[in-house]
């Protein structure tokens, strides 16, 4: 009876030591949420909980800048828009330009009744090239042409077409030629194919003239063969324009 009474006080006493030490437990060290229980700081949600910041989808959600198409994969913008090619400018459209052209050349007159005669030639003219369109211009000229068989002393004005760039281009320019040969008048007119190489500064020109004379009472076909220097264009060169 005695030793049963001793295991049944062993026994009470290890529960309530038990017991203590849980309280004890309970009391200095209170549970906490596990992590992922826990609010993130400031009461937010946690981050896998949290939206992108300002609201917006997630990274993995947005398209990233190298899913999106390459510039060379995108079509050029509309013909004449504000970004075509060059900022705001067609680029294949030459641009204005005042040409000044010194042309020094031969000439060889065909008269009925004799062989050619050559002669030298020599014209100086005003002009304005306006781009029109792409790789397309137009071309307009005044000046004094001068030819020292007869002599002559003429006027001649003409107009023409351009194609190609500012650089390079080739075209026809058909002028009236009204002047004086031999103390008398002199009328007539000219085709010429015309290169004009490095912004128009040299030029190489072909020609043929039909001239009528009064003084002769009739007409001659000439062939003028010509290069021209544009001193406007390598002084805009010089001034970096």
């Amino acid at each position: 009876m005695m030793r049963t009474s001793t295991q049944l006080l062993a026994v009470g006493t290890v529960f309530l030591s038990t017991l203590h030490a849980s309280l004890a437990q309970a009391q200095y060290y209170p549970q906490q949420p596990y992590p992922y229980q826990q609010p993130y700081p400031y009461g937010q949600p946690a981050p896998y909980q949290q939206p992108y910041p300002y609201g917006q989808p997630a990274p993995y959600q947005q398209p990233y800048p190298y899913q999106q198409p390459n510039p060379y994969q995108q079509p050029y913008p509309a013909y004449g828009s504000p970004n075509y090619l060059d900022a705001g400018t067609n680029s294949r459209k030459p641009k204005h330009q005042l040409t000044l052209r010194v042309s020094p050349g031969a000439s060889f007159h065909f008269i009925p009744g004799s062989s050619a005669k050559p002669a030298f030639a020599l014209d100086a003219a005003l002009g304005f090239r306006a781009g029109v369109a792409s790789y397309t211009s137009i071309w307009t000229e005044a000046g004094y042409s001068y030819d020292t068989l007869g002599p002559g002393h003429f006027v001649a004005v003409g107009v023409g077409p351009l194609f190609g760039t500012n650089q390079t281009s080739v075209g026809i320019l058909e002028k009236l030629v009204i002047g004086d040969v031999a103390g008398g008048f002199a009328v007539g007119p000219r085709s010429s194919l015309v290169l004009m190489l490095y912004n128009g500064g040299l030029a190489a020109e072909v020609g043929h003239q039909w001239i009528y004379s009064n003084v002769a009472g009739s007409g001659h076909n000439e062939l003028r063969l010509q290069v021209s220097v544009d001193p406007i264009t390598f002084l805009m060169r010089f001034l970096g324009r």
